[in-house]
């Protein structure tokens, strides 16, 4: 996995230093077309600022903010809305326009305030459930504005925060070049530092780093992200223009402590700093664990849409299209000219004033000419709950800095809505017990003091913050001896190892929230476990958090949910280096290491040390500076969902069908996993040993079918009871895959299904995995089996759109030199072939469309099932797998492929390709190699060829087996990743398959059903020989 690293200290190279502040409150005006010659105010609209610093200068003065935006003409402006609309045709090049630039065109959607959606528990499921939102989860009176949070078709929030992203990341590059000059740009890394709001969960921050990564930031080489705090980098900044040595030097003292409040659009974050050095540079640390809120400007424009509410009824404002009263209408840009202004200047003006709302005369609501009245008490009002709560929460952190002994002195207010002169003298007038009014200190260019802050950060790293506090708790769940005084029985246990009674669901707390943490404190986490000799030891941890002030003390509480699976990966290490213990009879190795977590600004490390040594970092919350987003798409195949504690959760978007009791409960020693001394030892069992009664061997009676079997006869609709539900959960089904076994009876069943699945989606991709099993036995019994095949396929094949046999290959067939621990009598090792296959060979269906669809080699069921079926009736594909390497795959080298192809006779591999009409070949593990490149259309001799690259190898679990060659990487080590070649191609082999499948099903099939079977096969064979004949050589000239 990666690694979040810390800034270093102030480096040696020049590197630029970029900070980003996303989604702050915004004040900025723009024209209006001459039709409505007002000046728009963007008051309540959440903003994006970008200031630049390079390392040769590191002074608060040296720091610029871009301050010229698409759409904003020649007006300086600090920031931009961060608002986006989607759109097509000349006027929307790019599919959106984003900040100032979006036209005003009645009816255009405006997406604003999508930044919440970040850390909303709805996100898992792509879109914005205002019910369960966390941000007005605790204002039961509070709804969100008409037509705010909302999300484009499609799209979930990351999605469009990425759009955004990347017009902001394409204009920052192009401003900088403008500013130093582009050959410059192109030669100095970036250092990309984005400010996040400290309440955020750690899930939101990583989602924000990921959103960042997708538009682009950090793509360059040498080019890095780094995530930091808001309040954190406003206090910086704070702290640097306003209490240097040369200015108001006196202001703070050692021992000081200060409130700084980044009250923004949508969140307000509280830190208190304690000051613990003046000199000879000022240094602070966190003094008690930091708060905040959803409470920021937004919200008095979520009250004000009460009021509206209230006084219309709800009736009436149904009537109300959401342009005239929504995001960007004139309604609302009237609201916030009054807004802004309200309680600045000396005397404040009192009088009712009007905004426009074009809507019919309404004398109860005060709606008059089309003018909407409002009253100086109702902007009050609109104001007064948010403030409030900023109010509340501020004395939160001086209650807990007096418990402590300590002494507020000031209050530092910064942010977009800092500005607010409202919000300035009700804190200055305030008096805050126990200590009175307090002085309010707000910073020249409080509004971009996040985004300068961001680039102090990242010029000075931890000068200027020394200690920060751990906001959540952080453990894993730990076993303990159980104890009837202490635990429940409910988490009682007996351990398989050692067959103590044992109590689960107990916690070891790593950190503890309120826990002072630097970036050079590590936290560890012990770890002991045993395994087997010639096991690779991959360990996984569940790691849980838990938000409130005490930690609990079981997994079963409702405040611990699951954060992340850590994996301490030591399979490089010799079993030499282990201990060996002994647990009954057996004899076992035992580990014994250590997680390490190591807490930076707004990211967490983890690194996993083994006898001194780091055998490699990860991190669940940020990706390193070295790795990329996964080019897969996990959505695609898994579908999210909420756990307990609002934790989100994915399970595989799969149905799965066995016998009633099929599934059980799988034992850590079974059949599945059983090795050779297991089976040996069961087999050589005394039953006399076990039983000492008389032997008798009675003839069993003949076994009723029971419900299960019986159901598999009745004729009833299972779709609507188990398939559908999840399939109107796919908003875009690129189609449906069954994977099943048809020389069985669970053919029959699958054809039935298919024809029904067919039936309700008359035009969706519907693909088929046709398992055959190759067991030794008589002759007869592969009569029987190939007829069950026979038949399954006649029976699916008019509702496939692509159909595709697959048969393990047998012992007695030579396999490939890259296959060394192949074993065909285990369902395990079988299933990690195939696996292996199926997983790689539709790869390209799973992509991410980044950089365009031809450069990420996304390619739908739907598109490879047209490449393979050149004729329209050719359905019947074959399989083929391949290890390769850098050197096979530039070069095109087919050596040694595995074909899953049968022959129905005796199982060799399928019959000799005379003609091949289209083959899709993926290739993963490896770039797309120049001298490789194919047309994904192109025609050779008559064969239409479709190639897909993917850097991404084929992940080895710790639970795959050991079926492959390992192969050391550049630097000798063993790869836990594999390269694998797939190829699906259409050919001639069908046509010598089917037939010799007749002649076969001709001796075992009823004469009634002879005929039918035999004109089905001879139709399809003919389908493979259209255009080209077997006696024909055509293809090799």
């Amino acid at each position: 996995m990666a690694t979040a690293q810390a800034p270093p200290p102030p480096p040696t190279e020049v590197r630029l230093v970029v900070g980003v502040d996303y989604g702050k409150l915004l004040y900025s005006s723009t024209q209006l077309p001459k039709e409505e010659s007002l000046l728009i105010k963007f008051a309540h609209t959440r903003a994006t600022g970008v200031a630049h610093g390079n390392t040769g200068s590191k002074t608060v003065d040296s720091i610029l903010s871009i301050s010229s935006w698409p759409g904003q003409g020649n007006a300086n402006e600090v920031k931009t809305p961060s608002q986006i609309a989607y759109g097509s045709g000349d006027d929307f090049p790019d599919g959106f326009r984003w900040g100032s630039d979006i036209p005003i065109v009645k009816g255009l959607a405006r997406h604003v305030w999508i930044k919440l959606l970040l850390n909303s528990p709805s996100t898992a499921n792509g879109g914005a459930n205002m019910d369960a939102d966390p941000t007005f989860a605790n204002k039961t009176a509070l709804r969100p504005p008409s037509g705010y949070m909302s999300l484009p078709p499609g799209k979930a929030a990351i999605d469009v925060v990425s759009d955004y992203l990347s017009g902001v990341y394409k204009h920052t590059l192009q401003r900088l070049s403008q500013h130093y000059g582009r050959e410059y740009i192109e030669v100095t890394p970036i250092d990309f530092v984005l400010t996040v709001p400290a309440i955020w969960s750690d899930k939101a921050r990583n989602l924000t780093k990921e959103a960042a990564r997708r538009a682009g930031f950090g793509s360059r080489p040498d080019d890095r992200i780094n995530l930091v705090s808001e309040p954190e980098a406003a206090a910086i900044y704070t702290i640097k223009s306003t209490f240097d040595s040369t200015r108001n030097a006196n202001t703070l003292q050692v021992g000081d402590s200060f409130v700084m409040v980044d009250a923004g659009g949508g969140t307000v974050d509280l830190i208190t700093y304690e000051v613990i050095q003046t000199e000879p540079e000022l240094k602070i640390v966190e003094k008690v664990v930091g708060s905040g809120g959803n409470c920021g400007s937004t919200f008095i424009d979520s009250h004000f849409q009460e009021l509206l509410r209230n006084r219309v009824g709800d009736a009436e404002l149904a009537k109300i299209p959401i342009a005239k009263r929504g995001p960007g209408s004139r309604f609302m840009r009237d609201f916030e000219t009054v807004k802004r202004g309200y309680d600045s200047g000396e005397t404040p003006n009192t009088k009712p004033t009007y905004l426009t709302l074009n809507v019919p005369d309404n004398e109860a609501a005060r709606i008059e000419d089309s003018e909407f009245e409002l009253r100086y008490e109702e902007v009050r009002e609109t104001f007064r709950p948010v403030i409030d709560e900023i109010i509340a929460l501020v004395n939160g952190q001086m209650s807990k800095v007096h418990d402590q002994g300590g002494k507020v002195k000031h209050i530092l207010l910064v942010g977009g809505f800092g500005e607010s002169d409202h919000l300035y003298k009700t804190l200055s007038n305030h008096v805050w017990a126990p200590y009175g009014k307090l002085s309010v200190i707000r910073p020249a260019s409080a509004w971009s003091a996040v985004a300068r802050g961001a680039v102090l950060w990242g010029l000075q790293g931890d000068l200027v913050v020394d200690k920060r506090r751990c906001r959540r708790h952080y453990g894993t769940e730990l076993l303990k001896h159980f104890d009837p005084m202490v635990h429940s029985e409910v988490d009682a246990m007996i351990s398989t190892f050692s067959g103590l009674k044992m109590a689960k669901n107990q916690i070891s707390w790593i950190i503890n929230r309120g826990d002072n943490t630097d970036s050079n404190k590590r936290f560890r986490l012990s770890c002991v476990t045993s395994f087997n000799r010639g096991e690779k030891l991959i360990h996984t941890t569940q790691l849980v958090a838990c938000d409130s002030d005490e930690a609990a003390a079981n997994l079963r509480d409702k405040e611990v949910y699951d954060l992340c699976l850590l994996t301490a990966d030591l399979s490089e290490v010799p079993e030499r280096e282990f201990d060996e213990c002994q647990i009954g009879s057996n004899t076992f190795l035992r580990a014994e290491f250590s997680i390490e977590m190591t807490f930076l600004p707004a990211d967490i490390r983890f690194e996993t040390w083994f006898k001194g040594k780091c055998y490699g970092a990860e991190s669940y919350f940020t990706y390193g500076e070295d790795e990329d987003l996964s080019p897969v798409d996990h959505n695609i195949h898994f579908r999210a969902g909420m756990g307990v504690g609002n934790v989100e959760t994915f399970t595989p978007r799969a149905l799965i069908y066995d016998l009633k009791g099929g599934f059980g409960s799988l034992r850590k020693i079974n059949q599945l996993y059983q090795d050779d001394a297991d089976l040996a030892r069961i087999k050589n069992l005394d039953l006399n040993a076990l039983w000492s009664g008389k032997n008798e061997t009675r003839e069993a009676s003949k076994v009723e079918k029971n419900q299960f079997q019986q159901s598999l006869d009745e004729e009833e609709d299972i779709l609507d009871r188990q398939f559908r539900p999840f399939a109107e959960e796919c908003d875009l089904m690129q189609g449906l895959q069954v994977l099943t076994t048809v020389d069985d009876a669970w053919g029959g069943f699958a054809t039935r299904y298919i024809n029904s699945l067919r039936d309700e989606y008359p035009k969706a991709t519907l693909w088929t995995w046709a398992l055959e099993r190759t067991e030794k036995t008589t002759r007869d019994r592969v009569l029987s089996k190939t007829a069950a095949s026979v038949q399954s396929l006649i029976g699916m094949l008019p509702s496939c759109t692509t159909y595709i046999p697959i048969n393990v290959p047998r012992p007695s067939l030579r396999l490939p030199s890259y296959v060394t621990g192949y074993n065909p009598s285990s369902a395990w090792r079988t299933s990690a072939l195939i696996a292996s296959a199926l997983e790689s060979s539709l790869l390209p269906s799973r992509l991410r469309a980044t950089g365009g669809r031809a450069a990420s080699g996304l390619k739908t069921l739907t598109e490879v099932s047209a490449v393979l079926n050149t004729s329209g009736s050719q359905q019947i594909s074959t399989l083929q797998l391949n290890s390769l390497d850098e050197h096979d795959a530039v070069h095109g080298k087919d050596t040694d492929p595995i074909n899953f192809f049968p022959n129905p006779v005796d199982f060799s591999w399928g019959g000799v390709e005379k003609h091949v009409f289209a083959a899709h070949e993926v290739l993963r593990g490896i770039g797309m190699s120049h001298d490789a490149t194919e047309d994904a259309h192109a025609t050779v001799k008559g064969s239409r060829q479709s190639q897909s690259y993917c850097s991404l190898p084929f992940p080895v679990l710790s639970s795959f087996p050991d079926i492959f060659e390992e192969k050391a990487d550049g630097d000798g080590h063993t790869s836990r990743s594999l390269k694998l070649a797939t190829s699906l191609r259409t050919s001639s082999s069908v046509v010598e398959h089917l037939r010799t499948s007749q002649s076969l099903v001709s001796r075992v099939v009823a004469s009634d059903e002879r005929e039918t079977i035999s004109n089905g096969l001879a139709e399809l064979y003919e389908a493979y020989q259209e255009g080209w004949g077997s006696d024909s050589d055509e293809f090799y000239d």
